[in-house]
């Protein structure tokens, strides 16, 4: 089990449908109210279960921090519909603020 306090870095992967600028933009938010590091960007997918539309997220901080996020994520975001959330292990790329790519 990993220490909640130790830092650590995720790349999370979202499936679905609905995925707008402003889903995007609250991601961020969510991200800054949470304290962490990293990025948000679209990506093009089409998966005729899962939706079509995806996002990726870069994560960096304390491991209670990006636990409280993903909460956030799997407890569902209101106009969006989430069809799958992968979640991988990534190396700290040390960013200081979270950024929206495009």
């Amino acid at each position: 089990m990993t220490d909640p306090h130790e830092p650590r870095a995720v790349e999370v992967q979202l499936t679905g449908d609905d995925f707008s600028r402003s889903f995007l933009v609250r991601c961020r938010n969510a991200a800054d109210e949470n304290l962490l590091c990293g990025w948000v960007r679209s990506e093009p997918v089409s998966h005729p279960r899962l939706g079509r539309d995806g996002v990726l997220i870069h994560l960096e901080g304390l491991g209670y921090q990006i636990d409280n996020y993903l909460n956030w994520l799997r407890g569902g975001v209101e106009g969006v519909r989430i069809g799958r959330i992968q979640i991988e292990p990534a190396e700290r790329q040390r960013w200081s603020d979270f950024e929206l790519l495009s």
